[in-house]
Formats: structure tokens, sequence, C-alpha cells
């Protein structure tokens, strides 16, 4: 049996319905298309501006000529070499507070006082006695008050022992000036009252102790003060200007110099009568 052709298949159906039509875009502006169009012109690249300084700010002084030498030696890979971190403090240890119970041991207390502050055992104990009241109930008032009576007191005790000491100081301090005038061998030794009383005497001019006006009396205190509040009455330059002073007063005055002689000087002098009785009778 011949090959009969093969059966076409039947065709899809085709859909009648028409198609949505596809939603518009709306047209872009004018201006807009035109910008997308038209390449952005390229804009100047903005000119750093320059600081100008404020009106009122202060004038900077320049560094010196010696500042600006030095700076220019100093090696610049050397700076910050020797910046070193300061090291981390470590956080104090918690301080737990004294214990106080009845059966609590009791507490040392340790202390140091200056050389300049006496505080013997008994005055120790004094001290841990009013610690312990303290500790024990800080806020009683009496254990406070005792603590700042005593602090007073030992404050007027260091302040007499200061004014003992600078009393006693300048005692002796005279005392070894006195020593060093009267054994000084110009103005001391044997003749100690001799120069002395040369001194005095020199004193006695200068302050005119005849002259009793108020104003010259007023002198007198003011050089008393000056002796006994600066100690100078005793120091032996002071009393060696004196004395040479007296010295010096007391030296006969030296002949003056370029004396010339009388014009006569020499002759005899009933010659010299004799001429100018001569001339006087003509």
């Amino acid at each position: 049996m011949a090959d009969e052709p093969a059966a076409e298949a039947p065709a899809a159906p085709v859909d009648q319905t028409p198609a949505a039509p596809a939603p518009e875009t709306p047209a872009a502006p004018i201006a807009a298309q035109a910008e997308i169009a038209a390449p952005a012109a390229a804009e100047p690249a903005a000119t750093p501006a320059t600081a100008e300084p404020a009106k009122d700010a202060p004038v900077q002084p320049e560094r010196s000529l010696l500042s600006q030498a030095l700076d220019a030696k100093k090696d610049p890979t050397a700076e910050g070499q020797d910046k070193k971190e300061p090291p981390k403090a470590e956080p104090p240890a918690e301080a737990k507070p004294p214990d106080h119970s009845p059966g609590a041991e009791p507490i040392n207390w340790e202390y140091s006082i200056p050389d300049t502050v006496k505080l013997d055992d008994k005055g120790r104990e004094r001290v841990n006695g009013m610690f312990d009241a303290f500790a024990a109930n800080p806020r009683d008032q009496k254990a406070q008050q005792a603590l700042v009576d005593y602090h007073v007191e030992k404050m007027a005790e260091l302040a007499q022992q200061t004014a003992d000491f600078n009393r006693t100081f300048w005692a002796d301090t005279r005392h070894g000036w006195r020593e060093r005038w009267a054994s000084d061998p110009e103005i001391g030794g044997s003749g100690f009252e001799i120069t002395k009383a040369a001194a005095i005497r020199i004193l006695d001019i200068a302050m005119r102790h005849n002259d009793r006006s108020a104003a010259n009396v007023a002198f007198h205190r003011d050089v008393e003060e000056m002796l006994e509040t600066t100690g100078v009455g005793d120091h032996p330059a002071f009393g060696r200007i004196l004395i040479r002073l007296a010295r010096f007063l007391d030296e006969s005055p030296p002949a003056p110099a370029d004396i010339k002689p009388a014009p006569d000087a020499g002759k005899n002098p009933r010659q010299s009568g004799r001429i100018h009785y001569n001339s006087m009778g003509g």
C-alpha cells in the first residue's frame, strides 16, 4: 500500500480580541529635554580663598634670630621621639573604714612630726586618744573640737618658739659684733675705750647735742632708733668709720702748697724801717 500523505493538524484558533493599546509616556518638558540633550557646561574649578588675618587679631611676635637659627639645626625626624606617653595611673585601692567594734584590734596611728615641733611620748598618747575618739564617732562635736583646739595650741607654741629663737639669734649676733670690735687690732685691744670715746665724739658733732630744737631732738631719736634696731652701733665696721673720721679731724692740717714769700723776706727789719722812714721824710 502506497504511503498516504499525513493528515494536517487543524490550526489553532486565532484570538480575534483586539489588543489593549500601550500606555503613552508623557513627553518630557522642552527645557528638560534640552538639558538632557545638551551636555552640562564644565564649571570652573573654585580657587581656594586665601585666609586673611582678621583686622582685630593680635600681632604674633616673631621668633628671635637665635631661636630661628636653633630651629634650623633641629632634626625634623627626631621630633616626637622624646615624647613619651605618661604612665597610666592605677586606680587607688579602696580604703576600708576602721573597725571600731568592741573586739576590734586598736589602730596603730602612724604620722611624722617636723623637727620644729616638739612632741614627746605623752603628747603622742594624747594625739592618739583624740584620733581614736574621732574615728569612733566622727560626728561627735567634742571629738572634732578637741582636734582643732590641739592644733591651735601647737601653733601658738610654735610661734613662741620662733620668736624666742629670733631674739636669741639677734642678741648673739650683736654680742659677736662687740667682741670683734674689742679684739680688732686697729680700733680695739688695749685702746678700745679710747677709740670708743672718739667714735662717740664724732656722733656728738654730727648730732649737735647742744641744739635742743624740736627738729634736732627728732633727729636724735632717729639716730638712736637706727643704732638699736639695726644693731649698727655694735658693728666694728661702723665704729672704724667714726674713729677714722676722729683721727682725720685731730691731725694738723697740711701746709698749703705754692706759698710765695713776702717781698721783704730775709731783709734786716731795721734797714727796711729806715728806708720807709726816709721815704716819708722826703
